[in-house]
């Protein structure tokens, strides 16, 4: 009887021993996959202005919008691209179903806000025709090339800031020209213009 005893006591204890080598398994894998997503690097962000992937996903989102029902997008006036501490697009298109009507947009955070009429009075409606660009002949890509080509730049004359930071697709009616205008380029004592042709060229490069 005494030999049963001991014999049941000893499996109690093993039993025992084994539960807790298993929750201690339990909190070392825990602990270890704590641990390693704690070491994960967080991926750096592009800067928008020198991301074609995203760039050329704003189009594609642009262009899908239900409100254009499929319809050509015609872009009215200026594009203004933004980096720094709240990348988007701003950007104005002519109502689809409205032609003297202009639309405000704004793509921030991968999406499109929904169009704001412009109430601007300064706006002269019967004169909006010369200012559309259809957004099939922008090419919301060529932005790298003139970020890049700014950053270059930047770097050349030592200026106090090196990270592109504002790119604007402009569209000259009077003129019939097309061209991105990059912000000005800052350094000691001189500041620097910088405008980029349609094809990725230098068009205009000076101090002022």
């Amino acid at each position: 009887m005494l030999k049963k005893i001991c014999l049941i006591s000893s499996v109690l204890i093993c039993l025992n021993a084994c539960d807790k080598f298993h929750a201690n398994a339990d909190t070392y894998a825990a602990s270890n996959a704590v641990a390693a997503s704690a070491t994960v690097i967080p991926k750096p962000k592009q800067n928008l202005l020198e991301d074609r992937e995203a760039l050329s996903l704003a189009k594609t989102r642009l262009q899908a919008m239900p409100q254009f029902g499929g319809k050509p997008v015609q872009v009215f006036g200026n594009i203004d691209f933004f980096d720094g501490v709240r990348p988007r697009i701003e950007l104005s298109v002519q109502s689809p179903d409205k032609a003297d009507d202009i639309w405000i947009l704004r793509y921030e955070h991968e999406q499109w806000s929904s169009p704001i009429l412009d109430e601007d009075e300064e706006i002269n409606r019967n004169k909006i025709t010369p200012h559309l660009t259809p957004l099939s002949e922008i090419h919301f890509e060529d932005v790298v090339y003139a970020a890049q080509l700014w950053r270059t730049k930047a770097k050349e004359v030592n200026a106090v800031w090196t990270e592109p930071y504002h790119v604007a697709f402009i569209w000259m009616p009077k003129l019939k020209r097309r061209f991105w205008h990059t912000a000005e380029i800052e350094t000691v004592g001189a500041q620097y213009y910088l405008s980029v042709n349609t094809d990725g060229t230098i068009w205009e490069w000076k101090k002022l």
